[in-house]
């Protein structure tokens, strides 16, 4: 029936863009492997060093049919550090390079990229200020009860030294 061909057909087109991925995944892990040779990933110093696989991420788009504008590679190595960590590893680079391959573009990621740090900032700020505001209170409020405290522990000490001094005058009249 035309419902079971349709099946089949949608059922090849899945497997065929599994195979491409897998495919797509394996390359891309091959060309990181050319950089990364002690499998440690790549430090920010030596970012620039995977732009010498830009070419060749440029043909491998290009003959899988990802459209790609220049802009795009030119971003692409900033935004692959997905966990701010300061190094690219072999996962942060093949997913970044599949999520392209699937249509994101590398200038909108970075656009949201910077949406998102600049609202986590502004986040952070209002955290940090609201953190010293309660800790000012808690300070001042810790001072306004240890304050008496401090004052009955030196009429306490007073006390004790009278005392002291009442026992030796006290001893030295006994002997």
């Amino acid at each position: 029936s035309m419902f079971e061909k349709n099946h089949v057909r949608m059922e090849e087109e899945r497997i065929e863009r599994e195979t491409k991925r897998r495919m797509l995944v394996a390359y891309c892990g091959e060309l990181f492997d050319e950089i990364d040779v002690d499998g440690k990933g790549v430090p920010m110093e030596r970012f620039h060093e995977l732009d010498q696989l830009l070419p060749k991420i440029a043909d491998l788009f290009k003959v899988n049919g990802v459209a790609l504008v220049d802009d795009d590679l030119e971003h692409m190595i900033d935004l692959m550090d997905a966990d701010f960590s300061g190094v690219i590893d072999k996962d942060e680079f093949c997913h970044f390079l599949m999520r392209v391959a699937e249509g994101v573009r590398p200038l909108l990621l970075m656009e949201m990229r910077q949406e998102i740090m600049h609202f986590v900032r502004g986040s952070l700020k209002m955290c940090v200020a609201d953190m010293e505001k309660t800790l000012r209170k808690e300070l001042t409020d810790a001072h306004a009860w240890t304050q008496p405290l401090t004052k009955d522990l030196e009429e306490i000490r007073r006390l004790l030294k009278e005392l002291a001094v009442a026992q030796q005058s006290a001893s030295g009249l006994a002997g």
